[in-house]
């Protein structure tokens, strides 16, 4: 799934219009998972957020691939005893993004690989607290993202953006992020080399 949709947005992107505008960027800030399980128990792993984008877009209206990572970390208590709860994921997908003069707004899907674990030495406990906290230690689930923020000019081709989304994880859970970011639009005669 992820590399159909790899190929389709880069076919995309290259033939897109010469009237279109395609930019790149990243960002990078801080993240916060929440999931059911861990919510029962007050567990709030927290970390950080970043990734990259390409898009396309004309007017108001734009189309962009994204990956965005989600490393994070809390604390539960189990037997008596505290240990780490790790709950990594990294997400690839594309949304629309409706941007105005001084804000904007994302809607798009996602596939997210899930990389959850417990660091309990005894394999025993540690599989009891797997069953607690529902922990995914290797999966692939499909989601949502939602969010906005406001941006502006640093230059002709710059632009800085400060961005809140929440990647929601269909039946699992959902990472809150808070970040910064830059983007800068790709001059013609780089989008040339991709047409005959």
């Amino acid at each position: 799934m992820r590399t159909t949709f790899l190929v389709v947005f880069f076919s995309i992107v290259l033939s897109a219009p010469a009237f279109a505008v395609v930019y790149i960027g990243g960002n990078y800030g801080l993240s916060a998972y929440s999931a059911q399980p861990l919510e029962k128990y007050r567990i709030h792993p927290k970390g950080t957020s970043y990734g990259g984008f390409l898009g396309v877009g004309k007017d108001f209206v734009g189309f962009e691939g994204f990956y965005q990572s989600f490393p994070t970390k809390g604390e539960i208590k189990h037997d008596g005893a505290s240990h780490d709860i790790t709950t990594n994921a990294t997400a690839i997908g594309g949304a629309l993004r409706f941007g105005f003069q001084s804000f904007y707004l994302r809607l798009g899907v996602a596939n997210f690989d899930l990389r959850q674990s417990l660091s309990i030495s005894d394999e025993a406990s540690r599989e009891a607290a797997d069953k607690i906290y529902e922990i995914k230690e290797k999966a692939r689930k499909n989601g949502v993202l939602f969010g906005g923020g406001i941006h502006g000019k640093l230059s002709e081709n710059f632009r800085y953006i400060v961005d809140y989304s929440r990647y929601q994880i269909t039946g699992v859970g959902e990472y809150d992020t808070i970040s910064i970011g830059l983007s800068f639009n790709l001059p013609e005669r780089f989008l040339a080399l991709g047409k005959f």
